[in-house]
């Protein structure tokens, strides 16, 4: 579960932001703000692991047994894709195997 919160409080509700159009000093970045607190570095954003730590490193283990590389490839892909760098270019050519 991921829960976003604002430096000032937690997630503003849609009450909270129509009260945000009612005031004589409306601000867009405040709007802006509330709506996607996760684009302004001052976001905090608490996660809280679904999967243990145990089941995830058997998980990895087990990988190549199950012949899992190619969906193991495509789901990291997608992790630095929405992480790091929204265009990543797949490899291609030969694996190492």
């Amino acid at each position: 579960m991921i829960r976003r919160e604002t430096p000032g409080g937690n997630l503003k509700s849609s009450k909270a932001l129509s009260n945000l159009f009612s005031k004589e000093e409306f601000k867009p970045s405040e709007y802006m703000r509330a709506r996607r607190p996760e684009l302004f570095s001052d976001s905090r954003i608490e996660s809280e692991p679904l999967l243990g730590r145990e089941l995830l490193e058997y998980h990895l283990e087990t990988l190549t047994s199950r012949k899992g590389e190619a969906k193991f490839e495509y789901f990291c892909r997608r992790l630095c894709e929405r992480e790091i760098c929204p265009n990543l270019l797949p490899q291609t050519g030969p694996t190492g195997r």
